[in-house]
């Protein structure tokens, strides 16, 4: 029977060719295409080559794309890497005049049988992008929601356009989620969050950043033998803060039947109350390991200025020398430059770089108003730094006009108490940077903090329609700073208006 169906085969192909069909010669796949990453290969451009062989797979359904350890002595093949791993990658880099740091070139090479297709990464992170921008070139589409991809192609596998070199204009691209909206990472899994993660990689950010409320459980320490008080991650019925509102069963809301349970939030948030940070901080612990085995920067955006950011219990503990107090008297702050005060700070950084050692930058957090380290008067802080600033504003007089002068020099001592923990526990990797709402801090940052130190703000008025970044005169302030530092504008994306917005 098998010879038969064999002979019908062959019979039926030449009456096809007789007729003139000769389009079956080139149909069948041909011999499957390595992809060989050099080694060593990290983790990033491990994933890369899956990504690439996926999608090729996808753009040409009839062919067949491998990953291979070593090159085949002639036909097609793909190999990725670096200058460090293989020799080719050095030589098309240098041809090129590439050298910047996560830069790529895309070619194709000729080596006696063999035709090699090349992804040659300046660094691993290059590697990476190599493959992603090539893939867009293919016509594939990488968004935060989805990938998008072209109609198949018939046509047998080629290495026709991969002809492509880029580099990065800017080191910093960042994408910044934001706790406490339902419709947020508030509510995510680790799917969610990995989605979110592998999907900005692909649209080219090498860096995530995550902000926490001074109440957020991922956020836990102990000073004094007291525990610094968490909220909750928000839920439908847990964690009412900033706009977040509660229902007691969520399927009894317009549209609820898309509900299975009456709370609606994540399967971290819904542990029993004695384990939420535990569950928080468990969650988080693989979001940061996700962005890490992709060579994402981890930006972690914690609070400093709140009140729940400076717990009363645990401030108390410190000595009358070590904390001064605000408000007319009935609220402490921490003083970094004493002892006991930096213990204060270096406990808080200690425990988060234990709980995410992933972190790449610790970034201090701050209102523009409002707040206890943001509305304390210059005669309310100690004495040694009211001669200090005194003796700063001397130095350069117009300082004492800028936007909350004497509070900017406040958040510089946490700063620096931040710098010297980071140091002093061999965290010497992970920098620090300040940031908040809007521009105004850029000068007054700028004057009383450490040189070298990021400032990140959001660009929240475009929820307003009169966005920072809207045109060369507003952007002035950002290039003004930015020539003695780096500065990273965020662009505000979440409406902030209470409402639930579905995916």
């Amino acid at each position: 029977m098998i010879a038969c169906s064999r002979r019908r085969s062959v019979w039926l192909a030449a009456m096809l060719v007789s007729a003139g069909f000769t389009g079956l010669a080139a149909v069948g796949p041909g011999e499957p295409i390595p992809i060989v990453l050099a080694a060593p290969a990290t983790p990033v451009e491990q994933i890369a080559a899956r990504t690439l062989a996926q999608q090729l797979g996808e753009l040409y359904p009839r062919e067949k794309f491998l990953r291979a350890e070593a090159l085949p002595e002639s036909g097609r093949c793909i190999l990725l890497g670096t200058p460090a791993s293989t020799p080719q990658a050095k030589a098309c880099l240098a041809a090129a005049a590439m050298t910047n740091a996560e830069a790529y070139v895309i070619t194709m090479l000729t080596e006696g049988p063999r035709r090699l297709g090349l992804v040659a990464g300046t660094d691993a992170r290059g590697v990476a992008y190599g493959v992603y921008g090539l893939l867009e070139k293919l016509g594939c589409g990488f968004y935060l929601s989805g990938n998008v991809l072209p109609k198949p192609r018939t046509e047998p596998f080629s290495f026709s356009g991969w002809a492509l070199t880029n580099s990065p204009l800017v080191g910093d691209r960042l994408v910044f989620d934001w706790h406490n909206f339902l419709s947020g990472c508030s509510t995510w899994n680790l799917p969610e969050w990995t989605h979110w993660i592998e999907q900005s990689h692909k649209a080219g950010f090498n860096g995530i950043m995550v902000h926490a409320y001074g109440n957020n459980p991922m956020v836990t320490y102990a000073l004094n033998c007291k525990a610094k008080p968490v909220g909750y991650l928000s839920t439908t019925v847990k964690g009412r803060d900033w706009s977040t509102m509660h229902v007691n069963d969520v399927r009894r809301l317009w549209g609820g039947q898309v509900f299975e349970q009456p709370v609606f939030g994540a399967e971290a948030a819904l542990v029993p109350e004695a384990r939420r940070a535990e569950a928080a901080q468990r969650l988080m612990r693989e979001v940061f390991a996700e962005a890490e085995q992709r060579a994402m920067d981890v930006y972690f955006a914690d609070d400093v200025d709140t009140i729940s950011a400076n717990p009363q219990e645990l401030i108390q503990t410190l000595p009358p020398a070590a904390r001064f107090a605000t408000g007319g008297g009935k609220f402490w702050l921490a003083d970094p430059d004493t002892p006991e005060g930096y213990r204060y700070y270096k406990t808080q950084v200690e425990a988060l770089l234990a709980a995410y050692p992933q972190i790449t930058c610790l970034v201090v957090w701050f209102r523009t108003g409002g707040t206890p380290w943001m509305e304390f008067k210059p005669a309310e802080m100690p004495p040694r730094w009211q001669e200090e600033f005194q003796a700063e504003v001397a130095r350069t007089p117009e300082a004492s006009k800028l936007w909350h002068a004497h509070n900017l020099f406040g958040i510089g001592k946490i700063v620096r108490a931040c710098q010297r923990a980071l140091k002093e526990t061999g965290h010497d990797r992970v920098q620090v940077a300040a940031g908040t709402w809007h521009f105004l801090f850029l000068p007054p940052a700028d004057r009383f903090l450490p040189s070298g130190v990021k400032l990140i703000g959001l660009d929240y008025n475009v929820l307003h329609g009169h966005p920072q970044l809207g045109d060369a005169d507003s952007r002035q302030a950002l290039r003004e700073v930015g020539a003695h530092r780096p500065v990273l504008p965020v662009i505000w994306a979440q409406p902030d208006d209470g409402n639930y917005l579905g995916r």
